[in-house]
């Protein structure tokens, strides 16, 4: 509710703007999208190929021992004397029970790959593309007779070549490894030869086709491959089925990004050894491999990884980041080496360099000494030793042909040590390959609050979320880099006195519409039997089940996979994503802009009140967390996401929106007006989540319990929702001068309080209608219906609401809709019976009729309507009435993204000419004369670009607007088309500094799905428009400042990811903040007691009382009539003790000098 009685004084952190979803081609009624704009693009899915050891000594257990497992035929019923000298004493083959090496393979990969068919192992369908080979394929004759090539070797076109790892790819992988029989030697050099050969490849069949052997083009040029060689012992057969490849790591060279590969220096002395010989070592094919661009024709734009920024101290030696091995430069399309020895033949050797078998660190052991030396790697073509003592050093060869293709080395003793290295590398794999660009992403605001800057984010890899808490600099006022407390340490926290499923405050509604509709625990206990039969699916799951379902849901583990027995999805975080819901701060108990009877005992009951943070995740529950240390204090879960709690504890789980609205908060008396019922209320939307809205009591943290759920929640009205009431999208519109006060729960002139919201979007009968939800008595529902046409594709935005005469009662309220319709909503009466859209006559109304008029309809160049969805910003005419901003733009579904012909937006400013006066100590309007439907933009004077810099900076025009009452044909304000293409307004425009709003426009990211690797194309451009509210013209002062802009005319700027905006003040304020300060310099401006200082009139020609200002007005554009001096020009520069200030906005019956009418919502944004 804006009221003219407060001073401005505020401080703005900039931001840029948020999101409301995206979805598919307009229809009636409209799709929304269940992912993220941008969170279907995605890092290319990357290249892996596994190659696997089937040689003999696969038939050995870990020990060494011949099993039972495998034919006779593989080594005979006798001891094999290629068995490890040193291997302990063997019972016969025939009695001895231990897994063989091949079996543990077999288990290994089942258990992180799957086993091609439900069991997805770690791996979901195509997050990557796989290869496979084996050494020798001993098994291929026991497959079927498609599948039976030779798949010990890399051939493109093959079926264990790169494919995206689904379906019948899966299974032939899966095939592959259940017949693979071990026998012969291990020519490990054939295995890094194939890699080489293959990566080579191109054409629709080669590893960087879009789907090989399918689609070739686009070659994503930006995709990552991986090698991972596993063996169970040192390679042998080195001349088999690999070419001559010599002393790479040895031999200086020019990497493929023009990078020198010198051979006489620290920094790459962990790389290189003396020795090669004609065949090369493991290291050297890897570093072959590591080193080749095998896609010349592609751009090189992989990725490079540096999870150690800077130069790293290793002994005596600074490596830089380019050559420390933990980091990987390679931007070519290469390959990165992972190894795994698995049994003691792989995992030990003789002589340093020594490996940490403690620690089994790839960055262990004598790796500093190889760093700096004297350590070298160890030789292993020396022709004067011996084969058996060159053999049991070849184990080593692992770490170095790791570390030279910039991976890890896995040592492998037992059978869980193999699955946990296959784990532990996919994982690596994973995490390199999903960019935190787009996949993890901030959400639409952050809020800056006691010192704090909070930040909500998500991430879509497994559809988590967090919130974070950052200090900020006093200094600099910019947030830290290092968070004090995150909301995922703490809910995801072993520590039960940090986090206790069980005991964790979870509340819902019983679902109830009778009298006896309460708010429950959410525990199994006490649902209805309707909740229970939605989490178990009817009877398809037995009451176990749901009850474990439902515990998952309160953040048990105990049955989510891997863990034994687990059969519900598996979560990085107990914490959902929080995409579109932005943070709300519900702190100390505010004093309004009426001191409400009551109020101030209510201020000092809960001043000491501990502070939360609200906020919607897609979890299914909205989240209350202690603004102080981040512990989680209440979760609510709205009936109107049951139907989809199921499936979110499925593993087969597709991201879908729950409680993704804006929660707001304010204070309102429940007892009509009483003054003794003071409570603190919250209300939460769905967003695309849902249709509907609830309210819960939040007045007193310390009494968030179970017990108390009845007296928390007051309503739900999520499910079985009223037919005009829709998706609610819109953000909260709230006070300018604190971002925690709410101008949507306010109090109306029947003396009751309510909260005020557009009904939103794709409500069952589609059309505008203002909602007006009652906080006390019944609590009913009172609808005003601005077109009573069902099936429009149409409902109402976010309203702002203005107290006409300062008694604390809200008088009229504005609101847009999708067809550019600027409603007014008069609600001037005692009685709610005459509320209504203004039928612009008087003080009459319409309501639920097709003849109900707007103010303007919003329309482009072309005379096409432009969708209003922000709020609209209300300031007070310099000759009386209201200026009515806004600006025009939708962001609902994936055509309002569409880059072929995107529609121009605009802001608009329009005067409405409508005044009210006092009879018989009532409020009266007189509403009159809006803008012309067919042609509004012809009243309007239009703003236009008038230069541009290189900088980004944009001049506009200050064409003359001229106002005048009596005339009808003159002008009513002024328009500014947008000038960049998709670009629109989608949050409510605010004041910035005088007469000046700031207003923040964007153009979204475009809806990338799939593959790509234009990640950074996903994101928004956002701009800074500022200009004079009344005249469009741009401001008197530079606001960008005199080293971006030296001529002082710029009002518009676009900023980008990451980039905090420095804005001037007209007080040469140079901050990262904006201050905007309005000071008042009228007699009694800012004394809340003055009861007499009380004028009427368009020109304010009837004041009356002891405090009427004296008649000295002085200044150019300062009109004085007799008892009272106002302001009549649009940049009025009245001052004396008789003039309203020197904001140019005085108007007939309005106090503006008191605080809060031109302050800045506090505000602060991660921009990315």
């Amino acid at each position: 509710m804006k009221k003219p009685n407060r001073k401005m004084t505020q401080s703005l952190w900039v931001l840029g703007s948020g999101l409301l979803a995206s979805a598919n081609a307009l229809a009636a009624p409209m799709t929304f999208s269940q992912i993220p704009p941008g969170a279907g693009a995605k890092e290319p899915a990357p290249n892996i190929i596994v190659s696997v050891d089937d040689s003999g000594s696969m038939g050995w257990d870990i020990n060494g021992c011949m099993t039972m497992d495998f034919r006779t035929d593989v080594y005979g019923n006798l001891t094999d004397p290629t068995r490890p000298a040193g291997a302990p004493t063997c019972p016969s083959r025939t009695s001895n029970t231990n897994p063989s090496r091949m079996a543990s393979l077999r288990a290994a990969i089942v258990k992180t790959f799957g086993d091609g068919g439900t069991n997805k192992g770690i791996i979901s369908d195509d997050r990557i593309r796989l290869a496979w080979q084996a050494m020798w394929d001993n098994g291929r004759t026991s497959r079927p007779s498609g599948q039976q090539n030779n798949q010990d070797l890399l051939t493109a076109g093959q079926l264990n070549t790169i494919k995206p790892f689904s379906g019948t790819h899966r299974s032939n992988f899966n095939t592959f490894i259940s017949t693979l029989s071990p026998v012969n030697g291990t020519p490990s050099h054939k295995m890094m030869a194939n890699v080489n050969s293959y990566m080579s490849s191109t054409g629709s069949t080669g590893p960087f086709a879009t789907s090989p052997g399918t689609t070739g083009a686009p070659y994503l040029s930006c995709r990552r491959s991986y090698h991972i060689l596993m063996t169970d012992g040192a390679w042998n057969s080195e001349t088999t089925g690999a070419g001559n490849k010599g002393n790479v790591d040895g031999t200086a060279r020019t990497l493929p990004d023009g990078t020198a590969y010198t051979t006489n220096t620290n920094q790459t002395r962990v790389y290189r050894d003396a020795w090669g010989g004609t065949k090369g070592t493991l290291a050297d094919w890897a570093m072959a491999n590591w080193a080749t661009d095998f896609q010349s024709s592609l751009d090189n734009n992989v990725r490079a990884l540096f999870p150690v920024n800077g130069n790293e101290t290793v002994g005596g030696t600074s490596l830089s980041r380019y050559w420390n091995p933990k980091n990987n430069p390679m931007t070519w399309q290469g390959v990165t080496q992972y190894t795994i020895g698995f049994g003691n033949s792989a995992t030990t050797w003789n002589g340093a360099p020594n490996w940490n078998s403690t620690t089994d660190d790839t960055y262990g052991g004598d790796y500093n000494t190889l760093v700096n030396g004297p350590t070298t790697w160890l030789n292993l073509f020396n022709t004067s030793e011996s084969q058996t003592t060159l053999e049991g050093r070849r184990a080593s060869d692992l770490w170095h042909a790791a570390l030279n293709g910039r991976g890890r080395y896995f040592p492998a003793r037992t059978p869980e040590a193999l699955e946990n290295a296959f784990e532990d590398i996919l994982k690596d794999i994973l995490a390199q390959t999903a960019k935190p660009l787009v996949s993890i992403a901030s959400n639409t605001s952050r809020l800056s609050k006691n010192g704090l800057a909070y930040v909500a984010s998500f991430n879509s890899e497994r559809w988590s979320g967090d919130v974070k808490a950052y200090p900020i600099d006093d200094d600099t006022g910019l947030p830290a880099l290092t968070p004090t407390w995150k909301v995922s340490t703490l809910l995801d926290s072993t520590n039960t006195s940090e986090f206790s499923h069980s005991t964790r405050v979870v509340l819902t509604h019983n679902g109830s519409t009778s009298t006896s509709a309460s708010g429950i625990a959410f525990k199994w206990s006490t649902l209805s039997t309707a909740q229970k039969s939605l989490l178990t699916n009817g009877t398809a799951d037995t009451s176990t089940i749901g009850e474990e379902r439902l515990n998952y849901l309160r953040g048990d583990r105990s049955k989510e996979q891997p863990a034994t027995g687990g059969y519900l999805r598996q979560r990085d975080s107990r914490l959902g994503d929080i995409v579109n819901s932005n943070l709300w701060y519900v702190g100390k108990p505010l004093r309004m802009d009426t001191d409400y009877p009551g109020h101030a005992s209510f201020r000092s009951s809960y001043a000491s009140r501990t502070p939360v943070l609200y906020v919607g995740a897609n979890d299914g529950m909205l989240h209350g967390f202690n603004a102080q240390t981040g512990k989680e204090l209440l979760a609510y879960v709205p009936l109107g996401v049951y139907t989809n709690l199921r499936s979110y504890t499925q593993p087969d789980y597709v991201h879908k929106y729950f409680v993704d609205g804006h929660p707001f908060a304010g204070d309102a008396d429940l007892d009509q007006g009483s003054g003794t019922n003071w409570r603190t209320v919250l209300v939460g939307t769905l967003g695309t989540g849902g249709r509907g809205y609830f309210a819960l009591d939040v007045t007193n943290p310390a009494g968030f319990n179970d017990s108390s759920a009845g007296s928390i929640v007051l309503m739900d009205k999520t499910a079985n929702v009223d037919a005009d009431v829709g998706h609610i999208f819109a953000a909260p519109t709230v006070d300018n001068q604190t971002s925690t006060l709410s101008q949507q729960i306010v109090k109306l002139n029947n003396d009751r309080w309510a909260v005020i919201m557009g009904n939103g979007y794709n409500s069952t009968n589609e059309r505008p209608v203002l909602l007006i939800q009652y906080l006390d008595g019944s609590k009913e529902l009172k609808k005003i219906i601005a077109h009573s046409t069902n099936a429009q594709t149409n409902g109402l935005g976010a309203p702002a609401s203005f107290d006409v005469n300062g008694n604390g009662t809200v008088d009229v309220v504005y609101a847009g809709d999708l067809k550019g319709n600027l409603w007014k909503f008069n609600l001037v009466s005692e009685s709610d019976s005459n509320w209504g859209v203004s039928a612009w006559s008087g003080s009459s109304t319409c309501n639920n009729s097709t003849a109900c008029k707007p103010l303007i309809v919003a329309k482009d160049s072309g005379g096409g309507a432009r969708p209003i969805t922000a709020a609209p910003m209300l300031m007070i005419h310099p000759q009386g009435g209201l200026q009515v901003l806004f600006g025009t733009g939708k962001d609902l579904i994936a055509s309002d993204r569409d880059t072929s012909a995107p529609p121009r937006e605009t802001i608009f400013s329009v005067w409405d000419l409508s005044t009210y006066r006092i009879e018989s100590g009532k409020l009266v309007a007189d509403d009159t004369d809006p803008v012309d439907e067919s042609n509004g933009r012809s009243r309007l004077v239009a703003q236009t670009v008038t230069g541009s810099s290189g900088s980004g900076l944009v001049e506009t025009s200050a064409n003359s607007v001229t106002y005048d009452r009596t005339d009808s044909d003159t002008k009513r304000g002024w328009y500014f088309d947008l000038p960049v293409s998709g670009e629109r307004v989608l949050m409510a425009p605010r004041f910035f500094d005088g007469p000046n709003l700031l207003f923040s426009s964007v153009v979204p990211k475009q809806v990338i799905e799939g593959e790509t690797c234009d990640l950074d194309s996903a994101q928004d451009r956002n701009f800074l428009t500022i200009l004079n509210a009344i005249s469009g013209a741009p401001p008197k002062t530079s606001v960008f400042g005199d080293e971006m802009d030296p001529s002082g005319n710029a009002t518009r700027l676009q900023y980008g990811s990451g980039e905090f905006i420095t804005l001037v003040d007209s007080k040469n304020r140079k901050t990262t903040a904006i201050n905007t300060d309005y000071f008042c310099t009228g007699g009694n401006c800012d004394d809340d007691s003055n009861p007499n200082e009380t004028c009427v009139g368009s020109q304010c020609a009837n004041c009356t009382g002891p405090d009427c200002p004296p008649t000295n007005c002085v200044g150019p554009d300062c009109s004085c009539n007799g008892q009272n001096c106002t302001c009549v020009g649009p940049e009025c520069a009245c001052e004396g003790p008789g003039c309203r200030g020197g904001c140019g906005l005085t108007g007939g019956v309005l106090d503006l000098c008191r605080s809060g009418l031109f302050g800045a919502r506090t505000d602060w944004r991660e921009l990315r």
